[in-house]
């Protein structure tokens, strides 16, 4: 997969990505909210069993004006149905606040609307609030908590089982 923004690159992961994910993964600030800050080897498991598995659940980020990746991106099926799609991201610490995750989470959307996908998630904890922001700035609606995740949602396609009208 590559999806391409005016900034940025997603694609598949590869082995070789896993020093440059590495020094995203060890920031302890980025990691914060998901887990402990990954070493090399957790690194390259991550890569293996999220990234090279039939079909990924992560793909690379990458700056187009640059070839190291800067983190990943989450867009996979989930609640077993192929309907709905989870969304997501984790980038370098150095790059927040630059608009990147608004620009990324609107290309997952519209890949994922290309793809006839009915409804996109996107999960955070309470305390990333620049998450929930971007999630509300992108269209999607807050659908409550679950294991203490806050969930949003958003409605691609018509003929969603939740109800909802497209948006």
């Amino acid at each position: 997969m590559i999806i391409e923004t005016a900034r940025l690159r997603v694609r598949d992961l590869r082995s070789s990505d896993a020093p440059a994910l590495y020094a995203v993964y060890a920031d302890p600030e980025v990691m914060r909210c998901i887990e402990p800050p990954f070493t090399r080897e957790r690194t390259r498991e991550f890569i293996e069993t999220a990234g090279l598995c039939d079909p990924p659940l992560v793909y690379a980020v990458e700056r187009k004006d640059g070839g190291a990746p800067i983190g990943h991106a989450i867009f996979h099926a989930c609640e077993g149905d192929g309907e709905t799609f989870e969304l997501g991201w984790v980038l370098s610490r150095a790059l927040w606040g630059q608009g990147l995750a608004t620009e990324l989470t609107l290309a997952l959307l519209a890949e994922a609307k290309r793809r006839g996908v009915r409804t996109a998630v996107l999960e955070c904890v309470p305390e990333q609030k620049a998450t929930a922001r971007i999630a509300e700035k992108c269209g999607f609606t807050f659908a409550g908590s679950v294991d203490g995740l806050l969930e949003f949602r958003k409605v691609l396609t018509e003929g969603s089982d939740n109800g909802h009208p497209a948006l």
